[in-house]
Formats: structure tokens, C-alpha cells, sequence
């Protein structure tokens, strides 16, 4: 490994990794309850050769990668699998801590987390590596005893996954990070990889694509098209619009057959206008919001009324009990929309003021509820409003199932751009220089492409018509076929008038360019009707033809004036770390 310069990290996806919090012989490859999601996987502890049956024992471990300085670990208290007594490499600090991750997913899940904190050694696999290779590096871990996430019908669970910190240490010297190096700065020390960075995209576990994590650089392929770049704290981009759309064929949603904008801003209220205040300071435009990118959250979490507004061209219900919107699966518009080329959008503006929208097409919005939230598997919606005090909000693993992100930390940068589907093109691994500025991508053209065969696009027929038309395509498409009827019985008793008679008889609707006539207008492209002037028409028009189609108008795009460079965190989310009571031994 030494000189690779990146490192490929392994998934619970990946066949061989047999990556289990359970300590079973099979392993766990997905993990909900609101997934299915895959996850990292990485050994933790070194077990005593001495310890009966603990060397047999499996201690690979899920993970969700964040930028926290510190990493959690379920132990077997919390339904986990480590051990820190059964540990040889394990050094008890005499500290403790509660929520940790800098990048704020425990806020968002109001997840409460409680153990002992540790130096333990950690080891990571090369993906490509069946042989077992690994690198150890020591990381501080809390041991978590208890984990608890609430659900607003007042039950609570727990989820199998601990969280790895790949941020820098913080910028105080107390104790139990004095004189250490954090996760990736051992890894660029030690060799294995050329910068302080990594490159991410979570892929879709239920559409059997691999997530992909690079340290110390990326896989090309996973990126495609233009890079946003930005330079704010804690992967911090700002949102500025949130729009539906359908990349190819007819739109699959209801009463829309454009792009249309649903966002509605950080709100009005208190915690709205905060945001507003915070993006203000930031250097951001009015009525965009803050957002971070964090894989160790599951939802896309929003100011309330964007998901709200999403949701009313969408066959989903609000679930009061769980807090989320579920899928109406019995509904015919359903299976459309979910295996359909429509996409929620995502309009950031980066450093520069450039805007860059994220795609991430409604097969990806398809996930599943299991137990112990729901009794049985239940689909759903992953967009979540929220009511953010924090004056940010959480664009998390849904998302990031169609995004790709990349994390200089060298050089403070964060890199996004679009995701490809399933259908991917050829892994090239691509080095993240410290100074390294922008990233290499694949073409956009090839979106579609890596999408073939994942989703199926409406023909042009099944168009929504406008709203105002009031008639179905069906009964649009009898008229049409009436009134073809009904103009060829016309021409043909027109034919047996005399010539001179017809000169001054012959209507002046079969007429090519008529504007101000009634009934129906014949030209090469189809057909193309009105009311009559006596009803009061107002020219109002319907053009038909073999097939409906609709221009998709561009979304509206807002610029904005960034002053890049902030990195400090607020103080209000700053993590606190206390001297454990001697009566307290972990």
C-alpha cells in the first residue's frame, strides 16, 4: 500500500466483506430501518489471540462516513458489536461524550448517543484487495452504551451503524486530542494516500450499484458533467431552488408537464428568518438557504413547505406517527413516477456564483420502511421538512444516492457534481492533489446512458395535458378523432360544389393561417382547435398532433454573491466533553 497514493475503501455491499454488528456467519449487507442503505465497512479493535472464540468472532463494522473529528461505535449495550474490554489496542481517556458529528446529523435525527470515549486501532480494507490487506490507523471512538432516536409519536430505536470521522481534530488542544493526528492525516503521513481528502457517492442499494469511497482521491466515473466548487464550513452549499422535472419522454406527474420550481425559502417565521440572516452573513443571496452534504443522515431534509409543495404532484400521504410522507402505492400514478426519467432537482450556487443542478430521479426516491418503525415494508418519500433552529439545513443520503462529493481538506474545498445511474462507465481512479482546486469528470451527455434500463420513459401521448383544459388525454384524443372525421365528410361535399361557388363558399377554417377563425385549422403538424369567438375564446389553444409535446422550460436560476473562506463552526453546536466520575470505568 505504501505509495498508492488513494485508497479504495470497502462496502457491506462488496461479497466478501462479511461486515456485521451482529456477529452471525453470514453478515449484513443492507441496513435500515429506512433504506435499504449500504454502508462502510472497517474493522475495529484488535482482539487477544488469548480470548476464546473472540478471534473467530467477525468485528468488521458498519459506518457512515462524516466529518466529525470523532468516530461512534455501537458496542454490545446498543445492540453493537465492539468490545473496547475485548480489546487489545483499547485506551480508556476517562472522558465521555454525547452527540459529536460536527456536521450536525445527530441534531437533524435528534439522535441521542452516550458512551466512553477510546483510542482504539481501526483497520481499512482495499476493495480491491480479497486478500485481507490491511492498514491500521488509531482513531478516537466513542463507545457507545446507548443510542436512542426519538419518532414524534414518542417511540424510539436504534440503528446498527456507527459513524466514522474523517475530519481534522479540533483546533483546541485538550485532552484526549493533544498531540494526535486525525483519520486521514495518519493515513497521508503513513503513505497511503497523497492528500487530506476523499471522494464519496452512497450509490443505491436497492438498484444494486455500488457506493463508491476513495481516500486521497475518486472514481471519475462517479462524476459527470460541471463541478460545483465550495469553500464553506462543514461541506456547507447553498440551496436556492428546489425543482420537478422529467428528463426525457412525458411528464409522470400529476396536473405538471414542465419544470416547475417548489421551493419556498427558508420561511417566515423565527428560525426562517435566522437562516436567512446566517446565509446573509455567509455572503449569500436572499431566499436561499444553507445546507450541508452529510452521508451520515438518510433524509433530504428542507425548510418547511418545499416538501410539501413536491408532495401535491406526488401519490403520497403524511404520516403523523413516523414524520415522513409515504408512497400511495395503489395509486396507478405511483408506479409511473418511481420507474419514470422525473427528478427532483437541486439548484446549487457555489463559490463562484455559478448554479449547478443535482438530479437525482424518482427511482432513487423510492425507499422502504421496516421494522421497528413500520410493521411491515413500507414505501417511502425521503424529503422531510424541517423546522431547522440551526439556520441549516441536511441534505443527506437520499440525496447523495444521486450526487457525487468530493472533500479537500487540505485546501478547505468541498466538489459536487451529478451522479451517474447504475449503467456507469469504466472506473477510472483519479488522485486528489492537496492544492488540487477542481476534479475531473466524465460528460454529462452520458446521464441518460447510465440510467438505460432503470427507469422508462413516457411517450409523448401520456402527456399531462394543462390543468385548465379540464379533459383527459383519452377524451382529448376522441375529439381529435371526431373532428378528422368530421372535416374529411366536409371537404368531400365541398368537392361536388361548383368551382365558382366554392371560390366564395369555402370556409375560411380549411384556410392555412387563418388567427381569428372558428372550428378546426388543417396544416402539415396536425391538428389545432379553439372555441368559437361567440363563446368568448380568447384565442386560447391546444395544439395536436400524433404526439403531445411539451417544451420544458429552463428553472429559474439564481445567482449568487459568495465571500468563500469561512470555517469556523457555530459556537451554539460545538460539542461538549466532560471528566468522567471515577465510579464510572466504561
Amino acid at each position: 500500500m505504501k505509495g498508492a497514493e488513494t485508497l479504495q475503501m470497502m462496502w457491506t455491499t462488496d461479497w466478501f466483506a462479511r461486515c456485521n454488528p451482529d456477529l452471525d456467519d453470514k453478515g449484513r449487507t443492507t441496513f435500515g430501518p429506512d433504506g435499504p442503505w449500504q454502508a462502510l465497512c472497517v474493522g475495529v479493535g484488535t482482539p487477544y489471540p488469548s480470548t476464546p472464540g473472540w478471534a473467530s468472532r467477525n468485528i468488521r463494522t458498519p459506518f457512515w462516513p462524516t466529518g466529525s473529528h470523532q468516530s461512534e461505535v455501537l458496542t454490545s449495550h446498543a445492540a453493537g458489536g465492539y468490545a473496547p474490554t475485548n480489546s487489545s489496542s483499547a485506551v480508556k481517556t476517562g472522558v465521555y461524550a454525547g452527540r459529536s458529528d460536527l456536521w450536525f446529523s445527530d441534531v437533524f435525527q435528534n439522535r441521542s448517543t452516550w458512551g466512553s470515549v477510546y483510542f482504539d486501532t481501526i483497520a481499512l480494507f482495499e476493495r480491491d484487495d480479497r486478500h485481507g490487506t490491511e492498514v491500521q490507523i488509531t482513531l478516537t471512538i466513542v463507545a457507545e452504551k446507548d443510542r436512542s432516536l426519538p419518532l414524534p409519536d414518542g417511540r424510539n430505536f436504534s440503528d446498527p451503524v456507527g459513524i466514522l470521522g474523517l475530519g481534522p481534530l479540533p483546533r483546541y488542544d485538550i485532552p484526549p486530542y493533544f498531540g494526535r493526528s486525525d483519520f486521514l492525516q495518519q493515513l497521508k503521513r503513513g503513505g497511503q494516500i497523497g492528500s487530506r481528502s476523499f471522494g464519496l457517492h452512497m450509490g443505491s442499494a436497492a438498484l444494486q450499484q455500488p457506493g463508491s469511497m476513495v481516500l486521497g482521491g475518486y472514481e471519475q466515473n462517479r462524476a459527470l458533467g460541471s463541478v460545483g466548487v465550495f469553500s464553506l464550513f462543514s461541506s456547507e452549499v447553498f440551496l436556492v431552488d428546489v425543482i420537478l422535472g422529467t428528463q426525457k419522454g412525458a411528464s409522470p406527474f400529476k396536473n405538471l408537464s414542465e419544470v416547475t420550481s417548489v421551493y419556498r425559502g427558508p420561511g417566515p417565521d423565527d428560525y426562517g428568518q435566522a437562516a436567512s440572516l446566517e446565509v446573509k452573513r455567509r455572503g449569500g443571496k436572499a431566499g436561499s438557504a444553507l445546507a450541508v452534504l452529510n452521508p451520515a443522515s438518510p433524509y433530504i431534509y428542507l425548510p418547511p413547505g418545499t416538501c410539501e409543495t413536491a408532495a401535491t404532484y406526488l401519490p403520497v400521504v403524511w404520516d403523523d406517527r413516523l414524520g415522513l410522507y409515504l408512497w400511495i402505492t395503489s395509486d396507478p400514478q405511483f408506479a409511473r413516477i418511481v420507474s419514470s426519467p422525473g427528478y427532483m432537482g437541486f439548484v446549487l450556487s457555489d463559490s463562484t456564483a455559478t448554479n449547478l443542478t443535482i438530479k437525482v430521479p424518482f427511482p432513487l426516491l423510492n425507499l422502504t420502511l421496516e421494522a421497528p418503525l413500520v410493521d411491515k415494508p413500507t414505501q417511502y418519500f425521503p424529503c422531510k421538512p424541517f423546522s431547522s433552529p440551526w439556520g441549516r439545513w441536511q441534505l443527506g443520503r437520499a440525496f447523495l444516492q444521486g450526487a457525487f462529493m468530493a472533500v479537500n481538506f487540505d485546501n478547505n474545498l468541498t466538489f459536487v457534481s451529478q451522479a451517474p445511474g447504475p449503467n456507469m462507465d469504466q472506473s477510472v481512479r483519479q488522485v486528489i492533489r492537496p492544492t488540487d482546486r477542481s476534479i475531473r469528470t466524465n460528460n454529462i451527455s452520458t446521464f441518460e446512458e447510465t440510467w438505460s434500463g432503470y427507469w422508462t420513459p413516457l411517450p409523448d401521448d401520456n402527456a399531462v395535458l394543462p390543468p385548465s383544459s379540464g379533459l383527459p388525454a383519452w377524451s382529448m384524443a376522441a375529439i381529435v378523432t371526431g373532428a378528422i372525421a368530421g372535416s374529411l365528410c366536409i371537404g368531400l361535399a365541398a368537392s361536388v360544389l361548383s368551382r365558382q361557388r366554392a371560390r366564395w363558399w369555402k370556409p375560411r377554417w380549411l384556410q392555412r393561417g387563418l388567427d381569428d377563425s372558428h372550428g378546426l385549422l388543417l396544416s402539415p403538424d396536425g391538428l389545432e382547435f379553439w372555441e368559437p369567438p361567440e363563446l368568448g375564446a380568447q384565442d386560447t389553444r391546444y395544439e395536436l398532433s400524433q404526439e403531445i409535446r411539451y417544451e420544458l422550460a429552463q428553472p429559474l436560476l439564481h445567482e449568487l454573491d459568495i465571500t468563500p473562506g469561512y470555517s469556523e463552526a457555530p459556537a451554539s453546536l460545538e460539542h461538549w466533553v466532560h471528566e468522567l466520575p471515577p465510579s464510572h470505568d466504561g
